[in-house]
């Protein structure tokens, strides 16, 4: 395998990866899964948001044991607005770093 097509895999590997943390995300959130969502965040990830209604403010939730507390009170479906959707995501993949739109 050549080197091109080696990073070419990898980078096509970590994008995979990143998708499918994206669907548990979303999965475990709505089923009642607090563990398989914390397992989405690293040991020290956070969990913060960017209201974009009135009326909201940001927050930011930092390691595990609180990211298990806060989606533990998060409520589930089939309430309104409860249901997580991934439409298209945009994953940009460079070397050690990735971003998704």
């Amino acid at each position: 395998m050549t080197d091109d097509l080696l990073a070419r895999v990898t980078k096509l590997e970590a994008e995979r990866d990143i998708l499918r943390t994206l669907y548990t995300y979303a999965h475990s959130i709505d089923l009642g899964d607090e563990e398989g969502w914390a397992d989405c965040f690293a040991q020290d990830g956070a969990f913060e948001t960017i209201p974009r209604f009135e009326g909201y403010e940001p927050y930011r939730i930092v390691g595990r044991e609180r990211l298990q507390d806060f989606v533990s009170h998060h409520t589930r479906p089939p309430g309104l607005w409860h249901k997580h959707l991934l439409i298209e995501p945009i994953i940009e993949v460079d070397g050690d770093h990735a971003s998704v739109k």
